[in-house]
């Protein structure tokens, strides 16, 4: 259950700058430049903050059945009459070589992704006034006069 959340947590982290462009590109007044950047910052550290929770308890679960497995395993082997060597915290001690310093700079690296998307709806823009200029008004072919002066 907590490995679904964390993938969801880190799918809706990975999304979240597309969808808040999109909704600028959509409605430019709902939308403002600081709403995107806070909402980033504030959203994709909730989010990551999640999966780092999430993968905690889904790695903890994976851990206490690991270890279950073992201790009933050293018990097969005692009752076979076999001779288990108990050492203490073995094999239930795992230790883990990384820290994602999600808690602390989840901000940093939601802002960071940002800045990819930020590229990609700049050009964007670009080539929509782009066309939009090549288009422009069409030439007047009414044998009306105009007005000069």
């Amino acid at each position: 259950m907590f490995a679904v959340i964390s993938i969801a947590c880190l799918a809706v982290f990975f999304a979240l700058p597309l969808a808040l462009l999109a909704g600028r590109m959509l409605r430019p007044a709902n939308f403002s430049w600081p709403v995107i950047v806070a909402s980033t910052a504030i959203l994709g550290w909730g989010f990551l903050a999640s999966y780092e929770l999430a993968q905690t308890h889904a790695r903890e679960q994976f851990e206490r059945a690991y270890c279950d497995e073992q201790k009933m395993e050293a018990k097969r082997l005692t009752a076979d009459g076999n001779v288990a060597v108990a050492v203490p915290g073995y094999p239930c001690r795992f230790v883990h070589y990384y820290y994602t310093f999600n808690y602390e700079l989840g901000w940093l690296k939601a802002l960071l992704w940002l800045v990819p998307w930020l590229c990609a709806y700049a050009i964007l823009q670009l080539l929509r006034k782009h066309r939009a200029a090549i288009r422009g008004s069409p030439p007047n072919t009414s044998l009306e006069r105009t007005r000069e002066g």
